[in-house]
C-alpha cells in the first residue's frame, strides 16, 4: 500500500482516525478502540501511546485492511 502523499504511517494518524470513528474502550499502555458495524460485527484495534512512533508498512496494511476494514484511500480521505 502506498502512503498518502506527504503523510507517514504514524500512530498519531491512526489515533485521530480511531477517535473519530471508533469508541475508546480501554486505556492502558495502548488505547483500545471498538466499533460495532450495522450487521453486528465488532471491529477492534489498539494504538500505542508513543504517538511519535512510525508503524511499519506491513503492519500498517494489516491494521487498515483487517482491523479498520477500509482501504488506505478511505482512511486518508476521512482525516
Amino acid at each position: 500500500m502506498a502512503r498518502s502523499p506527504g503523510r507517514g504511517h504514524g500512530a498519531t494518524a491512526l489515533k485521530d482516525y480511531c477517535d473519530r470513528c471508533f469508541s475508546l474502550v480501554r486505556n492502558t499502555t495502548h488505547w483500545h478502540y471498538e466499533r460495532v458495524l450495522a450487521d453486528g460485527t465488532v471491529l477492534s484495534t489498539k494504538v500505542i501511546q508513543a504517538l511519535h512512533k512510525e508503524i511499519p508498512p506491513h503492519q500498517w496494511a494489516q491494521i487498515v485492511r483487517h482491523r479498520l476494514c477500509i482501504s488506505e484511500k478511505e482512511f486518508w480521505d476521512s482525516l
